[in-house]
């Protein structure tokens, strides 16, 4: 009697492991293919930070100010139904330059990325006080930041773009995940791992 118990327990518990695995496979499978919220049109972003967020912001935005050495790894969404979707995955050494900006509080982001085949260069503002959806400094080397606003094509139309910041800041070291969406859609993950040169 008690073999038969354990033989199902066994059983029982081999089809709840096959299914969770496939679950979380399919997860990740479609995870760029997922519309983040069917009010992702609605949920607006705040006016603006608090003055105490302002400061706590600007205090943890000048430490990232300067030269930075590292890698970046990213995952690429191109399509947004099954038949089209394609998730591209890349790796690169980076060298960045941040530097501050009167705009908003915003920081000026520079990074010469070499994939091996191919080198680009993006430039690009981050961070800043505004169109902020989400802010959570949970203490002084950690924070997540989440803008949201629309971005205008030249056509006349627009995009609603997000950006969820999360940042890790050491002495000398940043770990950084940036998720951009578009329409909530995800459009790309970049994580990258920087070391300060200067």
């Amino acid at each position: 009697m008690i073999l038969r118990m354990n033989i199902t327990i066994i059983k029982n518990l081999t089809i709840l492991f096959i299914a969770l695995a496939f679950i979380s496979s399919q997860a990740v499978a479609t995870e760029c293919n997922i519309n983040e919220e069917n009010n992702y049109f609605n949920k607006l972003p705040k006016d603006e930070l608090s003055s105490v967020d302002k400061i706590h912001l600007q205090h943890f935005s000048k430490r990232l100010i300067g030269s930075w050495k590292g890698n970046l790894e990213e995952t690429l969404c191109r399509g947004h139904n099954e038949k089209t979707l394609k998730e591209i995955q890349n790796k690169a050494n980076a060298a960045v330059e941040i530097e501050a900006s009167s705009k908003n509080d915003e920081l000026k982001f520079h990074a010469d990325l070499d994939y091996g085949n191919r080198k680009t260069v993006l430039s690009d503002n981050f961070l800043g006080n505004k169109n902020i959806l989400f802010f959570n400094l949970k203490n002084e080397n950690s924070l997540e930041l989440h803008q949201k606003f629309y971005r205008y094509n030249n056509n006349g139309g627009s995009t609603l773009v997000e950006r969820r910041y999360k940042l890790q800041l050491n002495r000398n070291t940043i770990d950084m995940t940036v998720d951009y969406y578009s329409n909530g859609y995800l459009d790309a993950t970049q994580r990258w791992f920087l070391t300060k040169t200067r």
